[in-house]
């Protein structure tokens, strides 16, 4: 990922969280996570959406997606998130977990349809609103 690519995905993140990740942050999980992989879907000659994920052995956590405001609702997280799918099975990963706030309807919604199941809440996991976290996973066809 370049350096324009990684602005564009801060400033997504800055328009989509209350607290989103740093440039920092973004930037560790790029040059000093060799678990971290990234996906990117670009519109119109810009990002669209992105996901950042950390995949150990047959697990993958999703670590933050988000969707530009501008493209929200036109498919572009389904798209991210059924190619993340079927990119873990080809790497052989049976599970697929990630927190997502539980008034963040339409973001449940997308994961639900993507088979996606609750399997824990986190209470008090997020702050600012201070809310639970409700934990989703995916999990393989056996």
């Amino acid at each position: 990922m370049d350096e324009l690519a990684l602005g564009e995905v801060f400033e997504i993140a800055r328009h989509s969280f209350t607290h989103p990740w740093s440039r920092e942050m973004f930037e560790n999980e790029l040059l000093k996570n060799p678990f971290s992989e990234q996906i990117l879907l670009r519109a119109d000659g810009r990002i669209a959406g992105y996901l950042f994920m950390m995949t150990l052995f047959d697990e993958c956590h999703i670590m933050d997606f988000a969707v530009h405001p501008e493209y929200r609702r036109k498919g572009i997280g389904k798209k991210i998130i059924f190619y993340l799918i079927e990119r873990m099975k080809m790497k052989a990963v049976k599970k697929i977990f990630l927190e997502v706030r539980c008034s963040n309807f339409p973001a449940i919604d997308l994961y639900q349809k993507a088979g996606f199941v609750e399997i824990a809440v986190r209470k008090g996991y997020y702050a600012d609103p201070k809310e639970d976290a409700m934990i989703l996973q995916w999990k393989a066809p056996e």
